[in-house]
């Protein structure tokens, strides 16, 4: 039995050297919203690196780089409570009236050359080129 998440059949996509998965193509939002399961998630480093304003519910794990992040300045805080919908939808309502200051994941080319070695910036950079 094949599993699918979403609409993609990733053990094709695996076969196919994931040709039709590129991260680029999941950088087409206005905004991103980052979200732990019941574990860690690989996938706040690369929510980050699109140029959408990344709304992050406040995770429990943490990577080396996220210690770095400013709130407000490379990302939007969202509190789990039970008004985390209405919270998520507050952002973006202020998201969509002040279209100047909707740039917070722009900033996060510059944390990475600031915080990491030469060596690991070139690493992020290939990452997301």
């Amino acid at each position: 039995m094949r599993r699918k998440y979403g609409s993609k059949d990733w053990e094709e996509e695996s076969k196919q050297g994931f040709k039709n998965s590129k991260l680029e193509d999941q950088c087409t939002h206005r905004y991103k919203i980052y979200i732990e399961g019941k574990t860690w998630s690989v996938s706040e480093k690369y929510i980050l690196a699109c140029n959408s304003m990344t709304l992050l519910l406040m995770p429990q794990y943490h990577d080396f780089f996220t210690r770095s992040l400013v709130p407000m300045q490379h990302y939007w805080p969202i509190k789990i409570t039970n008004n985390t919908c209405r919270d998520l939808k507050l952002a973006v309502e202020w998201g969509n009236y002040v279209t100047d200051k909707v740039n917070l994941s722009y900033s996060l080319p510059l944390l990475t050359q600031s915080n990491l070695t030469t060596c690991g910036h070139a690493c992020v950079v290939s990452l997301f080129s």
